[in-house]
């Protein structure tokens, strides 16, 4: 089963990048929303690579997959504009394969 991570299905929450504040970092040095957004993106990539061995299998994938994929490409779009002045963060976005 291949599925994109990048999907681009409307996003779970809106990124307001109107917000005086930037999200206060996490533990990792990065803003709480990129973090948020790097677990997504991870849980989608573990989803995509599991394999389907019988239909109760591949209906719980499916649902991981729908839980975790859409809209991460589109977020992580808006995270960058959201942090185009901060290096750090954008490269930590960028690590995020496509």
């Amino acid at each position: 089963m291949t599925i994109a991570c990048g999907g681009r299905a409307p996003a779970p929450a809106p990124i307001d990048n109107r917000a005086a504040e930037p999200a206060p970092p996490d533990a990792g040095g990065v803003p709480a929303d990129v973090a948020a957004l790097i677990e997504r993106w991870e849980m989608c990539q573990h989803w995509a690579g599991e394999e389907p061995y019988d239909e109760e299998r591949r209906q719980e994938i499916l649902r991981g997959i729908a839980a975790s994929c859409p809209g991460n490409e589109d977020t992580r779009a808006a995270l960058e504009r959201r942090y185009a002045d901060r290096p750090d963060v954008l490269a930590k976005l960028r690590e995020l394969e496509m």
